[in-house]
């Protein structure tokens, strides 16, 4: 028997396989946004929040289990089914501020990658970066098919294991880390209670819920279950509920390890030199040496 058919009868090959919104959603969390975010509690309280990754993985599994829910059997994404549901005076205010909101974040995002790229290219000026990241993003999601462009995210997500590797070169004191994800630590001040709020506003964000359930329409529509978006209501059996449940799962849970890891490659690089206080992306890439500097060596 070939080596391919002998893969194809893992169950490992079968779950990965088989992962999608879940894992992509998962991924999308650890957006650069969301990764200064990490750095910064990380380089400003060292491990003193690493619990809260933890305290906050079980929320997350609830809140985007039940927005693929929604998506799954219902074959709508969550602004027509909020839409049908509540009178636009509940509706618009929200649409609102989630326009708001997810404008400054994708500005933010598409900002910090320009900003990356000009580190790498620094006569590329940061502004020219951010209009091919702009054009390039638009461009894609418009031209290329659902099917195509969601392997293509699926294969993105392992350059969030940079991070993992790094961690690993860091290190650190085993059974220290062990207990920072455990017990939680609590203190008293400014800066812990904004990072607290920052935390728990980029782990359970907006627009992953409206990202997860339309993936899963998606979904819906590659497996022609429906026709397009909002046109018809897909049969949905139980098998594909619990695929659901483990794609969500899976991605949450890479989601979190992956803050896990973030967290602690930036208290093990910077906070422990005394670099507390991270503004631009230079300062952010610096959680990143020990792993440019084993490259190198």
């Amino acid at each position: 028997m070939k080596v391919k058919e002998l893969l194809s009868f893992s169950p490992i090959v079968n779950v990965i396989k088989s992962l999608g919104p879940g894992l992509i959603t998962g991924a999308a969390d650890d957006d650069p946004s969301g990764i200064v975010t990490f750095l910064q509690i990380g380089a400003k309280l060292g491990l003193g929040m690493l619990w809260m990754v933890l305290f906050l993985f079980l929320m997350k599994i609830a809140v985007q289990e039940t927005c693929a829910r929604i998506g799954l059997v219902t074959g709508k994404g969550l602004a027509t089914v909020i839409k049908n549901r509540y009178s636009k005076i509940v509706v618009l205010p929200i649409s609102g501020l989630l326009i708001l909101a997810n404008v400054i974040n994708i500005g933010v995002d598409i900002g910090a990658m320009a900003a990356s790229l000009h580190l790498i290219f620094p006569q590329l000026p940061s502004y020219i970066a951010t209009i091919i990241f702009t054009i390039l993003i638009l461009g894609t999601q418009i031209f290329i098919p659902y099917i195509k462009y969601v392997r293509f995210l699926k294969y993105l997500t392992l350059s969030l294991f940079a991070y993992v590797i790094t961690a690993v070169i860091v290190g650190g004191n085993f059974i220290q880390i062990i207990t920072a994800t455990i017990i939680p630590h609590i203190e008293f001040s400014s800066d812990f209670i904004m990072l607290f709020v920052a935390m728990f506003g980029t782990t359970i964000s907006p627009y992953l819920f409206f990202w997860q359930t339309s993936e899963e329409v998606e979904e819906d529509v590659a497996k022609n279950k429906i026709r397009e978006i909002g046109k018809g209501k897909p049969n949905i059996s139980k098998k594909e509920i619990r695929m659901m449940r483990q794609d969500v799962a899976i991605g949450m849970f890479f989601s979190q390890f992956i803050t896990w890891t973030i967290i602690i490659t930036t208290a093990g690089s910077l906070h422990i030199n005394g670099i507390t206080n991270i503004q631009t992306a230079d300062q952010a890439a610096q959680a990143l040496q020990p792993l440019v500097n084993t490259l190198v060596i």
